[in-house]
Parts: C-alpha cells; structure tokens; sequence
C-alpha cells in the first residue's frame, strides 16, 4: 500500500503526519533528501522545531459527503485516508480517487478501451479541508465549502493536488508537494509561515481570505 500525504482543499497544507524531529536530525547529519541551498542546517533544523511547535491544528480536517453531512475527522493514516472517531471505517478524500479514477480512463481511451464506472467504496468520502480554514471561510467571507459546488472543480492529479480547486492559485506552497510535503522547501523557499494556524496567525489568515474571496460567488 502506497504512502502519501493528502492537502487541505483550502489552503494546500498538509496533514501533518510527519516526524519533524527525525526530519530535522537528517538536515543535521546530511542526510536531508530535499537540497538546502545557502542555508544554515543549524538553522533550518531550529525553523523545523518552530513550526513542530505551531503545527497542531493541521491535524483537525472536516470531512463533507454528496449529502452535505460535516464529519469531523480523526488522525490521517498515511495511506490516503482519514481515521473517524469511535468507528472502524475510515473517510475516504474523494479527489485523488476520482482523479486517479479519471486518468484510468484517458489512458484507456488512448487504447480504445471503453471507461469503466467509479467503483463503489464501502465509507464515506468527500471533499476535506482543515478545520481552522473552514473557520476562516465561514468568519470572514461568510462561505460554507460544499460538496455539491466543489466536488466536479477539483484539480485532476493523483496524490499531489487531485483534492486542490481547480482556477485557484495556492501560491509557492505547491512547489512543497511531493509523497510527503517538504517541510525543509518550505523554510528554505521563506513560506513556513504558510503553515501556521490562520485562526491565530494574520498573514496566514489574510492568503486564505484573498484566494476565496471572489471563487464563492462563481460557484453559485
């Protein structure tokens, strides 16, 4: 079973399953695969400690079916899906399955195979987002994300950006997706900040508010 990180519909962060203590030990020791540059390893490994520190709310994701229900979602698995709380099923993002479902079929339509039908999952799926850019959404542009308007305006890619809107421009923070998000690109490039909480961080706050501000009222 493939690993990988999954990305807030809203703001393109990441999950924030990774030990960043063992990732900063490896800037230390030279064994970081992701280039440093110019830059201190001494002082990226103390920006990674910094945003360990900030990073909890990037594990709170809300989860919305086709039927609009809101889920509260527990810790990412790692493997594409989210864990639900008090359940032994697990919320399935629908994007990168869809995605992943849709290049299937160019592919087959390149060898002149009919398409096949989405398969059925036996679980929830739908759209997924962290909690706090939802809050943010709904506080200053007075906008709930919903399934019905988002779910046919994603992005299609497999993994990396299949759950990101499509006519939306995330910024630099892109550049970071990979399997896992580099974490050391994003000091390095000077957009760590992107990962702090927008609840409480007003730079972080005002990117998500000036991407959103004007995409509501095209899905309508």
């Amino acid at each position: 079973m493939s690993l990988y990180d999954e990305y807030c519909l809203i703001c393109g962060g990441p999950p924030g399953d990774i030990d960043l203590d063992d990732l900063a030990q490896q800037v230390l020791t030279g064994q970081c695969s992701s280039p440093l540059g110019t830059a201190d390893p001494r002082a990226v490994a103390q920006a990674l400690a910094t945003v360990k520190a900030n990073l909890g709310w990037v594990k709170h994701w809300v989860g919305i079916t086709s039927d609009e229900r809101r889920w509260d979602l527990g810790e990412y698995t790692g493997d594409g899906c989210f864990r639900l709380p008090d359940s032994e099923q697990q919320f399935l993002p629908e994007g990168p399955w869809r995605s992943s479902h849709i290049r299937m079929n160019k592919w087959r339509e390149k060898r002149g195979q009919p398409p096949r039908e989405l398969p059925p999952y036996d679980g929830p799926s739908g759209i997924v987002f962290h909690r706090s850019c939802e809050q943010v959404l709904q506080a200053d542009l007075d906008y709930q994300p919903s399934h019905r308007a988002l779910i046919h305006r994603l992005r299609d890619g497999f993994n990396r950006d299949g759950n990101l809107v499509e006519g939306l421009d995330y910024g630099p923070i892109v550049g970071c997706f990979e399997q896992y998000f580099d974490y050391v690109k994003a000091i390095v490039d000077g957009i760590d900040w992107m990962l702090r909480d927008p609840l409480v961080h007003r730079r972080s706050r005002e990117r998500i508010v000036e991407m959103w501000r004007n995409f509501p009222r095209l899905l309508m």
